[in-house]
This record gives structure tokens, sequence and C-alpha cells, in this order.
């Protein structure tokens, strides 16, 4: 509106400051015109400043207004939000107050019961105290009696047992030495040519034990139960077509080895040997004949004919 009216206000100041000449034409007066347009434009800006003024405390008025009403808001804010902080100090006070206040009774409820139960513990100790010491009393006099008495009781009876043991065990090796401890017997079937050992199958007296058995594993052999010193005696026949030969083994080695040519006729034959042998080894005999048809040995018999074995234990080193 302001502005139509400025632009009315320059067409008034043009039409003004026309001059008519003396032929009846009209002209402008520049120079007048040109002051009246800065007079306008001052004027219009005049205008313009005084309109951007009333705008701008329009405008300081608001913002005012706006940042007061931001600032209750705020204080408002703040009065709220410190009433919900003290409330909930104060309730969280109270809360902590009465855990305390619980937990407080719980200990007491507890040491209370502590005592109670000790006070018991008291009277039943007070009840039964003299029974325990008697029986105190009575273990250590019995401790006493032991680490004194004790060892020397079983010392003696040990000694004694001991004694007992060396005197049975004398008596029986006694024993044993006035027993004979022998085998006797023979082998039932005869031998063919080659090595044969000679065979144990037929007894007929055996007190070996407890110094020498028969080897069940083989049923040739003799086995040492205790360490001492044994003699093997073997009587045979054999028929040998020339050399025949006789061997006696203790520890699987050969301590005596005989020999003689039969020239293929009945031969009478012996090996006798005494030899030591340690407990768990074997001695035993074995006897030979060449050319296929002949006897290395002969069958043995109840008569005594043609082949015998007899073993003996001898007795131990001196």
């Amino acid at each position: 509106m302001k502005s139509f009216c400025s632009l009315l206000a320059v067409v008034a100041v043009v039409s003004g400051r026309m001059e008519r000449k003396s032929d009846g034409s009209e002209a402008f007066d520049a120079f007048e015109m040109g002051k009246d347009m800065r007079n306008i434009r001052n004027q219009a800006l005049l205008s313009a400043a005084h309109e951007s003024q009333a705008s701008f405390a329009a405008f300081y008025r608001t913002e005012t207004e706006a940042t007061m009403k931001v600032s209750d808001a705020l204080v408002g804010l703040e009065y709220q939000t410190g009433s919900a902080i003290d409330a909930s100090t104060e309730f969280l006070t109270k809360t902590q107050y009465k855990i305390l206040v619980e937990s407080a009774k719980k200990r007491h409820d507890d040491t209370v019961k502590e005592l109670r139960a000790l006070i018991a513990d008291l009277k039943l100790s007070t009840t039964s105290l003299p029974a325990k010491i008697t029986a105190e009393k009575q273990k250590v006099s019995s401790q006493i009696v032991d680490s004194i008495f004790k060892p020397e009781v079983e010392f003696t009876a040990e000694v004694m047992q001991d004694s007992v043991d060396t005197v049975e065990e004398a008596n029986e090796e006694a024993n044993n030495i006035k027993k004979l401890h022998i085998w006797r017997g023979y082998c039932s079937k005869p031998a063919g040519d080659n090595w044969n050992e000679y065979c144990l199958d037929t007894v007929e007296e055996d007190t070996g034990k407890p110094y020498f058995e028969v080897d069940t594993d083989t049923n040739t052999r003799f086995k040492a139960l205790k360490s001492g010193y044994f003699r093997i005696n073997l009587r045979y026949i054999s028929n040998s077509c020339n050399w025949g030969h006789v061997i006696v083994y203790f520890g699987n080695t050969y301590r005596y080895h005989g020999h003689n040519n039969d020239r293929g006729n009945w031969q009478d034959k012996s090996a006798d040997l005494t030899y030591w042998a340690n407990a768990g080894e074997v001695f035993y005999v074995r006897t030979y004949a060449a050319c296929g048809d002949r006897n290395s040995y002969f069958s043995g018999g109840e008569d005594g004919k043609h082949s015998r074995m007899e073993v003996m234990y001898m007795g131990a080193k001196p």
C-alpha cells in the first residue's frame, strides 16, 4: 500500500513539474524533477526503516515472551523433578531403613539361637564331664601300660615262638636225616636204538620228598626240591652192535659219560654218580645203542632183572 502511495506521489510530482511553452506545448523542469525524486526516495527509505524497526520490535516482544514462557516451563519442570527426586529419596531411605532393621533383627535371632545351642552344649558337657574324665584316665593308663609292657611281652612271645619254630625245624630235619629219602623203580618197556632217557613208569618205593620228586612233565627225570647232594644209580643191559653209551645229567649238563663196545651181545652196564643239584634243577640218565634193531636199555621187572633205577638224597653241604 505504501509503495502504491509512493508511486502516486511520483506521478503528482512529474505532473507538477510540467511547464507550458509559448507555443502552447509542455516541457519538464529536469533539475527540479531530480530534487523531487531524491526527496521521494528518502521518504520511502525512511518509511521502510520505520517499518523494519516496528517489525523488529514486534519480533523482539515475541521472542522475549517465548523466552519467558520457556523459562517458566523450565522452572516448573525443575520443581516437579525436584519433588520427584525428593519423593524417590524418601522412599529409598525408608526402604533402606527397613532392610537394615530386618537384617539387624535376623542377626539378633541367629545370635540368640547360637547362644541357646551353646548353653545346651555346656549343660550336656557339664553332665557328661565326669564320665569323659574317667574314660580318658582309663585310655591314658592303657596307653602307658601298652607303651611300657606290650612291646616287651610281644618281643618275648616272638622270641619264644622263633625258638619253638627253630626247635621244631631242627627236630624235623633230624628226623629227615634219620629217614632214608629214596626212589626205587624201573621202566616197564625196553628202549630201541639211538638215544633214550630211562623211563620211570614203575615205582617200587618213593620217600624222596621233601628233597626231590619225579618230574611228571617228562616221567624220565628227577627234580630237586631242595638244594643238596643226590646219588643216581642205574644198572641195565644193552646190546649195541658196537659202541654203547650212557650219560648222567645234572642241571641239563652231563656229569658222567661211560661207553662200552657190546659187539651185538647183551652186556651189563651201570652209571653211579653223586652230584650237587640246586633246588629246581633236574637230573636224569640217557643211554645209546646203534644198528637199528638194538636196545639202548632193556625193561626191568619185579624180580630185579635187566634194569633198575635208584635215587637217594645224600645231604647238604657241610
